[in-house]
């Protein structure tokens, strides 16, 4: 279960080194034309009256992760803080934006507030399963106990595809849909020392030579075989077979 019920977009200022809301919203929409941003923000709810200032440095955040992006306001602007909800717009241009964000994120996120399950990490590209597995972390955290009613897991190697997909089939088996279990062999092991309940279950890997035949570059010019690694570590945490 979620740590978050229900997504919130936050807009922050940054005052005299520390950042306050200014604002909280349901939705926000960037539009960009010649290197200007037109930030949409939708049902927002003020926390107060605020003069913007052109130059002035905003922070857009979730109430899940870290920040999404940094702006500067490039007009002056007089936020009112009103009693329903209202639609508000800041002209900017962006200071800086997470790598791996985009609007998926966003609604995958909206999604599972609204306990949707329309995305299916399978059919989505590298690049969303990198956000995809993003996503799982900010919005469950680090999980503690695994959740699944078999004793005995089960993970069939000959679905894996990419470096992405043996992180995304490990979170859904440990932990059902958007479940984390790390983006790499070191975050897969910190998932696996938060597991109290580790030791009532065993795994079988099927098809676990199918992983050898993964193009995984960096394990090859480091001359080290990915396969080999995930084996050694599953041995060392819990009961675990490899077919």
């Amino acid at each position: 279960m979620s740590r978050i019920k229900k997504l919130e977009i936050h807009l922050e200022i940054d005052e005299l080194g520390s950042e306050s809301i200014l604002l909280k919203a349901d939705r926000f929409h960037i539009k960009e034309s010649n290197g200007i941003y037109l930030i949409e923000l939708e049902n927002a709810i003020m926390l107060r009256d605020y003069p913007l200032e052109q130059g002035s440095l905003l922070f857009v955040k979730t109430n899940v992760g870290s920040s999404i992006m940094s702006i500067y306001c490039l007009e002056k602007q007089y936020l009112i803080q009103r009693e329903k909800p209202q639609p508000i717009c800041i002209k900017a241009e962006y200071g800086w934006i997470r790598a791996d964000f985009c609007s998926f994120y966003l609604d995958l996120i909206k999604s599972w507030s609204n306990r949707e399950q329309k995305y299916n990490w399978r059919d989505l590209s590298i690049f969303k399963k990198r956000v995809w597995l993003n996503a799982c972390l900010d919005w469950n955290g680090l999980q503690q106990t695994i959740n699944s009613s078999d004793k005995d897991l089960i993970i069939d190697c000959s679905i894996i595809n990419s470096k992405m997909d043996v992180y995304c089939l490990i979170g859904e088996t440990f932990l059902g849909y958007s479940g984390y279990m790390g983006r790499n062999l070191d975050a897969l092991v910190d998932c696996l020392r938060c597991l109290k309940n580790i030791n009532e279950f065993s795994i079988h890997f099927k098809n676990f030579r199918h992983l050898k035949t993964l193009d995984i570059p960096y394990y090859k010019i480091a001359n080290e075989n990915f396969s080999n690694h995930l084996m050694d570590i599953f041995k060392k945490h819990m009961v675990a077979t490899f077919e």
